[in-house]
């Protein structure tokens, strides 16, 4: 597992982190964010939870659960996060029972992936060396 480590402000505006990652990675990657406000760390409730929200390039949305510890919150790539290559916003965001404590955006950078998930794949002279060799 490929874990990547990104701070992210809860201040609004600036340049949003990009996080790079691959089409079709599902729990291949650890995303670990450390949230801060004006540079510095902040102080959640124990109580608090974050979703990750975000809309891919063909317009569908998806919204998964993270894990909130101190101020670092922590979620894994998912099948909906990652079918579709480009920018995709994203935003965290925390809440305490039914109220937004904050929110911090990002985007995750979709890399196209080299095969499609069904590829029509054609014969190469790798393939016929191979099956010489056997």
């Amino acid at each position: 597992m490929i874990t990547q480590t990104y701070t992210l402000s809860l201040q609004p505006g600036g340049i949003p982190v990009r996080v790079p990652c691959v089409q079709g990675d599902v729990g291949s990657r650890e995303l670990q964010f450390k949230l801060t406000s004006n540079g510095a760390g902040v102080t959640l409730p124990s109580s608090a939870t974050v979703s990750l929200d975000g809309t891919k390039p063909d317009g569908k949305s998806f919204s998964v659960g993270a894990a909130l510890s101190g101020d670092t919150v922590v979620a894994y790539t998912t099948k909906q996060m990652t079918p579709v290559a480009g920018e995709v916003p994203c935003q965290l965001t925390i809440y305490d029972d039914r109220t937004i404590l904050g929110t911090a955006h990002f985007i995750l950078d979709v890399a196209p992936s080299a095969i499609p998930a069904d590829p029509d794949l054609s014969q190469t002279d790798i393939s016929s060396i191979t099956t010489l060799w056997r």
